[in-house]
């Protein structure tokens, strides 16, 4: 599931190139306005990958959040928050907003979005 190669058999989309081992695709959606894919593990911690068209930002619960910080994924502003063991990563990219939902660290989070990429 890593190694740069896409987690799911799409092409002309963005998808996730880097899920951690030991996680498997759930719940899978796609549509004109979002994408949407949850991994799981056997312990039932989350992963979940969410691509929206532009004018359709989700909102981003900030209130009372452990951490909120701007961070770059690939060149592209984006927003960290962590809140209640959660890492949620925020980002737009070639008029698409992206979003990583996760209880795992920032840093594997940080890999996950870095990892996005378009499948021709």
């Amino acid at each position: 599931m890593n190694g740069g190669n896409p987690v799911v058999n799409w092409t002309k989309d963005y998808v996730p190139t880097y899920i951690p081992d030991g996680y498997k695709a759930t719940d899978i959606s796609r549509s004109k306005i979002y994408n949407e894919i949850q991994f799981k593990n056997e312990r039932g911690e989350f992963i979940t990958y969410t691509e929206l068209t532009e004018g359709n930002r989700p909102a981003l619960d900030t209130e009372n959040a452990s951490v909120t910080k701007t961070v770059d994924i690939n060149g592209h502003e984006g927003t960290l928050v962590e809140k209640n063991s959660v890492v949620t990563i925020i980002w737009e990219m070639n008029s698409r907003i992206f979003m990583i939902r996760a209880q795992i660290d920032q840093d594997v989070a940080m890999k996950i979005s870095e990892g996005v990429k378009y499948i021709n």
